[in-house]
């Protein structure tokens, strides 16, 4: 084989290889509760600041796989939730507090003293959790999709979730079609361009 075939073989080979790193990046475990929590963690290793990436129920750290290397001058830490991901799943109440510790266990073991989160959906109130226990090592919570005030009184909120808490196994699926379920503002329509129009 000609040297300039060997080269570009070589070359692809290692073209190829950065694309798959970029995509998928090393995994990485942290102790917590007599398990363990999978994290990934992208960028500068050296700084103790990073941005955490916290997922929704029922998601995982993938969830934010298009953000992996989105902040290139940041460290970036994706977590799998205890319960969620490639982290175990123990059986124990997953309350918000106990995912608050996951992260703190997981910044521990990356070394990392403070951090800015970012909470999808139920990363929300994981995120304001964490800030309530430590206030410290909290430098900013970012929102998406979530809400950091409950959505009702406490009363009206137990009330919404008791049939998915007592029935889980047949509840969940239609919990998760309802948030899925396409919507249609008729007030909106009305007064939409297209519809004045007659489109």
């Amino acid at each position: 084989m000609k040297l300039s075939k060997i080269v570009y073989v070589i070359a692809f080979i290692l073209v190829t290889a950065a694309g798959l790193s970029a995509q998928t990046p090393k995994s990485n475990w942290a102790n917590y509760d007599n398990g363990k929590v999978h994290y990934y963690d992208i960028g500068n290793h050296k700084t103790r600041r990073a941005l955490i990436l916290i997922h929704g129920w029922t998601c995982s750290a993938d969830f934010w796989k298009d953000s992996y290397n989105a902040f290139t001058a940041y460290r970036v830490i994706a977590i799998d939730l205890p319960g969620h991901g490639q982290s175990d799943k123990p059986k124990t109440t997953y309350s918000m507090e106990y995912f608050a510790r996951a992260i703190e266990a997981v910044m521990k073991e990356a070394k990392v003293e403070k951090a800015v989160l970012v909470g999808h959906s139920m990363g929300t109130p994981v995120s304001r959790q964490f800030y309530r226990i430590f206030p410290d090592r909290t430098l900013a919570l970012v929102t998406v999709d979530g809400a950091l005030l409950p959505l009702g009184p406490k009363a009206q909120m137990e009330t919404f979730f008791t049939p998915l808490f007592d029935d889980y196994k047949n509840q969940a699926p239609k919990f998760v079609d309802g948030l899925l379920r396409p919507t249609r503002d008729d007030r909106w329509y009305r007064c939409s361009p297209a519809h004045r129009s007659g489109s």
